[in-house]
Order: structure tokens, then C-alpha cells, then sequence
């Protein structure tokens, strides 16, 4: 029962951070450069609507990951080791990741109003901070299903 659970917990984990992941690249690479030159209203509230459901996805992706952690090497083991960094990292990303969606993107794409402004400039600086930032942590969190400690 419990090679079980722990596969399901990792599965919604990683299902998750696929999800909140790939909506950032989707932004980065294909909305923010239309909107940029069309910012519809349509648009607009779509992309708001998958933000929404990107922090939802976002939050599902870390709390699966504290129930991993618990699940698999345990809590104290994450003030040791290679393992224990790499997490740290992780949950610092996905904290990060989290504020930028809510505190960065919904704003700047709320305020859009004109094709390549300042806001879409904006819109598409955070998106792609958020992208690199996702791909950071799934580097990490890649490592750290080999890393010692």
C-alpha cells in the first residue's frame, strides 16, 4: 500500500508541476507575443482564467511535495545533504513561482490596454522569469530523485 501511495503522490506531483510549468512556457511563448500585438479582451480574460488555474495547479504541485517528502526520505532529512538542498530550492521556486503568477502577471495582464505597452513589456519580463525559475526547479527536483543525503 505504501509503493502505492507514494507512486500517487508523485504522479499528481509532477502532473501538476507539468501543468503550472507548461503554462508558463505557453505564455511566455505563444499568448504574451499575440497579446503583445492584439491585446483582445477574450484573450485577456482566458489567460487570466489559466493563471487562476496555474496557481491552483501550482498549489496542488507543493503540497503533493511536502506529502513526498514525508513519504519518502522524511522531514529531517532536509537540513542535510544534497537531497535536502535541492528541496529547499524547490519549495523556494515554487513559493516564488506562486507570488509572480498572483502578484505579477494577473496585475500587468489586468491593466493591458494597448498592443506593446509598457504593461505587455511587463507581462512578458515576469512570465519569463516565472519560466526559467519552473525550469530550475524541475532540474532540481529531477536531481534530487538521485541525489545522496
Amino acid at each position: 500500500m505504501s509503493l502505492i501511495l507514494t507512486w500517487l503522490v508523485r504522479f499528481v506531483h509532477v502532473t501538476c508541476a507539468v501543468a503550472w510549468i507548461g503554462g508558463y512556457a505557453m505564455i511566455v511563448l505563444v499568448i504574451v507575443p499575440y497579446i503583445r500585438k492584439w491585446p483582445h479582451e477574450k484573450l485577456i480574460q482566458m489567460t487570466n482564467t489559466m493563471l487562476r488555474i496555474m496557481t491552483y495547479t501550482g498549489t496542488v504541485a507543493l503540497v503533493a511535495g511536502a506529502i513526498l517528502v514525508g513519504l519518502t526520505r522524511g522531514y529531517g532529512a532536509i537540513l542535510h545533504g544534497e537531497w535536502g538542498g535541492l528541496v529547499i530550492v524547490g519549495l523556494v521556486v515554487a513559493v516564488a513561482l506562486l507570488g509572480i503568477g498572483d502578484s505579477a502577471l494577473r496585475p500587468a495582464l489586468r491593466r493591458l490596454k494597448e498592443p506593446d505597452s509598457k504593461e505587455a513589456r511587463k507581462l512578458q519580463i515576469w512570465a519569463t522569469i516565472g519560466l526559467v525559475l519552473g525550469l530550475i526547479a524541475i532540474a532540481a527536483m529531477t536531481r534530487a530523485i538521485y541525489a545522496s543525503g
